[in-house]
C-alpha cells in the first residue's frame, strides 16, 4: 500500500474497531463474525513456501545492516503490516482470528522496531532512530484507536445447547481475550 500517514493509521484502526463491535453487537447492516472454520493467512503465500507473509519473512530474516538498509526494514516492516490490516478489512468480513494475528504481529513488529531504534544509535544515527521510533508509534496509535473503538457485546446468558448459542458463547469468550489483549497494550502505551 506505501507509505501511511499518522492520521490514516490512526483512521484505519478507529474503523476496523467499529467494525468488530458492530459485528459482535448484531448491527443488522454488519459484516459476520467469522471464527470457524479455516481461516486464511493475511498475506498467504507472499512470503514464499517457508513463511505465511512477507511481514513474517522480513521479521524472520532481517539483519542489521548499515543506517540506510536498516532503516529501510523498519519502513518495509511497518507497510507489510499496514497490508495485512488492510487486506483483512478489504473482504468486508469481519474476523477475530484475523485481528488476534494482527496484534501478535504488531507485538512482533513493536519488537524488531525497539533493536532497529537501538541499533541506529549504536550506528550513530540518532535521526533515522527518531524516524524508525515515529513509525513505532504510528502502529501503536492504530492498536490504541482499535481498542478504544472495540465494545464488546454483553455475555450471552441462558442455557442453550443449540449450535448457534456455543457459537455465540465462543465468539463472545474469544472477542473478550482480544479485548484484554488491546486494553493490556494501551496500558503498557500509557505507561511508557
Amino acid at each position: 500500500m506505501g507509505t501511511f500517514t499518522n492520521a490514516l493509521i490512526r483512521e484505519v484502526g478507529r474503523n476496523y474497531g467499529k467494525a468488530i463491535s458492530n459485528a459482535l453487537l448484531g448491527d443488522k447492516h454488519a459484516n459476520p463474525v467469522r471464527i470457524t472454520g479455516t481461516p486464511r493467512v493475511l498475506g498467504g503465500g507472499s512470503g514464499g513456501r517457508n513463511y505465511e507473509n512477507k511481514l513474517d519473512k522480513l521479521l524472520d530474516t532481517y539483519t542489521i545492516k548499515g543506517h540506510v538498509g536498516t532503516f529501510n526494514i523498519a519502513q518495509n516492516m511497518v507497510n507489510y503490516y499496514m497490508d495485512l490490516v488492510q487486506e483483512a478489512q478489504e473482504d468486508n468480513q469481519i474476523s477475530l482470528m484475523e485481528t488476534h494475528y494482527l496484534i501478535k504481529k504488531f507485538k512482533e513488529v513493536h519488537k524488531a522496531l525497539g533493536r532497529i531504534y537501538s541499533a541506529l544509535n549504536d550506528l550513530d544515527k540518532p535521526d533515522w532512530a527518531e524516524k524508525v521510533n515515529d513509525k513505532d508509534l504510528d502502529l501503536w496509535n492504530f492498536v490504541i484507536e482499535l481498542c478504544d473503538n472495540f465494545e464488546l457485546p454483553p455475555e450471552p446468558s441462558g442455557w442453550g445447547f443449540g449450535k448457534k448459542f456455543k457459537l455465540r458463547k465462543l465468539n463472545y469468550k474469544f472477542a473478550k481475550a482480544i479485548k484484554e489483549d488491546l486494553d493490556s497494550l494501551k496500558e503498557t502505551f500509557n505507561n511508557i
